[in-house]
């Protein structure tokens, strides 16, 4: 499920390697949540900063590509003209983003020690020879001028003496060329090629025999600036995708209207409370259309049971369930317009497989073995979502079961989300219990409508409105029969 939650959330090639691994590692204390959650406080508050912080992430991570570019290249001198490249768009980046956080109000720690450091680096001896040695060589280079002189199979490179420029000639041979009507009808992408070809190579070559200080300066800069990029910088620059790609998640999401809040957590109190909540994997892949619905712990329930019709949207909600409390944990904004939530200290899942025809085990057994290592590992901190155990035997011995387990995870006094197709699991009079039900049309029992609330289980009276929808109660199948003419 996380996986496929990370397929929508990053959606940029560059942001997978980079920002994952945040994605995999949920918090266990309020204090590193909170930390986590001040920061989106900021970006939400103030999408200029979020605009800012991503574009340098995203300078950031060009400023690396370039990087692992210049290894992979061939020709000296191209290596270290891209190496410049990659030091003149760090230090612009940098530039930039060190103008802006100095005018901008921030509120959370992490922002504000991030802004103090920046502060502190952009007016370091080590940053300020950077900039200054990337802006006077790239200058230098940036000036120079030669001739080339272009005939049949020869290519000759000699010092600029002043010689006429051809740009203005060439521009006004193709002036026509300039209108408007033929810049849409012959516009196309021309690629800027990264490497060197071997005539080009040459050029240069001839070049550094000209001019030789201008690149006695492009090697100095190179062995002077070797390993410019600050590592506290560029880990800054990774975390902060963690926030700017959920953020974006959240926007998408948030033009079709869904909400997102910052929960308010607890390690202690259990008692929950989630306002119009939606599963954002559904919502992200139809485009904005979910159903939303509330999640209601009141003080002392701990186990939520989970019946109703098939396909009622019963599994969906106990593993947004579940989901909302990874997000929590992770600091992250989640869906729903108000949210309280308890804060695990690990998340346990227990969900229907298939039965595998070459294990010596059979289901119900197997559904024992997985139950035995989670008891074995919970606590009374711990999140357990269960889907639909015990349903490969009698539904006596299912029910008997069942009762064993809530009396178990009552003991535990753990939080339990449990869809089950057992309605007298949800009507124990044991007080930790609560029943929640999938609804169907009140009309049309068979349409459903996806909202989970919290009432007593009905599953008999479910099934008696589906077979009188269709005729097949008691009495209307005794009235036919009696009906039928005798064989004969």
């Amino acid at each position: 499920m996380i996986e496929e939650l990370l397929e929508e959330i990053l959606t940029k090639d560059y942001q997978k390697p980079i920002a994952k691994s945040w994605y995999l590692q949920p918090l266990k204390d309020v204090e590193n949540v909170c930390y986590r959650q001040e920061i989106f406080e900021d970006l939400v508050n103030n999408q200029k900063l979020l605009e800012s912080l991503r574009d340098f992430t995203e300078k950031m991570e060009d400023v690396r590509r370039i990087l692992r570019m210049t290894k992979e290249l061939g020709y000296e001198v191209n290596k270290k003209g891209w190496f410049l490249e990659a030091g003149f768009l760090y230090c612009s980046t940098i530039e930039k983003l060190s103008i802006f956080l100095r005018h901008v109000e921030i509120n959370s720690s992490g922002l504000v020690n991030f802004r103090n450091y920046l502060n502190r680096y952009v007016s370091s001896v080590r940053y300020t020879a950077l900039k200054s040695d990337c802006e006077l060589v790239r200058n230098i280079i940036r000036d120079v001028k030669y001739v080339l002189i272009l005939q049949p199979g020869q290519v000759t490179v000699k010092e600029y003496e002043n010689e006429e420029e051809y740009a203005n000639a060439i521009e006004k041979t193709f002036q026509k060329f300039k209108e408007e009507e033929c810049i849409e009808k012959y516009r196309f992408n021309l690629q800027k090629a990264t490497g060197m070809n071997h005539i080009e190579a040459r050029i240069v070559e001839f070049l550094k025999t000209i001019q030789p200080k201008v690149f006695q300066l492009l090697d100095e800069f190179f062995e002077k600036h070797e390993t410019f990029l600050d590592e506290t910088l560029d880990s800054i620059s990774r975390e902060l995708t963690f926030y700017t790609s959920y953020l974006d998640f959240v926007n998408r999401l948030g033009a079709s209207g869904l909400p997102f809040t910052i929960p308010k957590v607890s390690e202690k109190d259990k008692e929950e409370l989630i306002i119009n909540t939606f599963d954002p994997i559904l919502a992200a892949k139809s485009g904005g259309h979910v159903v939303q619905n509330d999640v209601i712990l009141k003080p002392g329930e701990r186990i939520m049971v989970i019946t109703g019709p098939n396909q009622g949207g019963k599994t969906t909600y106990a593993r947004l369930h579940g989901l909302l409390h990874y997000l929590a944990g992770l600091g992250l904004p989640v869906p729903g317009s108000e949210a309280k939530l308890f804060l695990p200290d690990g998340i346990y899942t227990h969900f229907e497989r298939q039965e595998k025809v070459e294990s010596q085990k059979s289901k119900l057994e197997d559904d024992l073995i997985r139950l035995k290592t989670i008891l074995g590992k919970a606590t009374q901190n711990s999140l357990l979502v269960f889907n639909e155990i015990f349903s490969s035997t009698a539904s006596y011995d299912a029910t008997l079961l069942g009762k064993e387990l809530i009396a178990k995870l009552s003991n535990l006094d753990c939080l339990v989300a449990w869809v089950t197709f057992i309605d007298e699991l949800s009507n124990s009079e044991n007080g930790k219990v609560v029943s929640l039900v999938a609804l169907v049309s009140p009309e049309d029992p068979s349409i459903r409508t996806f909202k989970i609330e919290r009432r007593k289980a009905e599953g008999k009276a479910h099934a008696f409105s589906i077979a009188r929808k269709y005729g097949l109660t008691y009495e209307e199948i005794k009235r036919r029969l009696s009906n039928e003419s005798p064989v004969a």
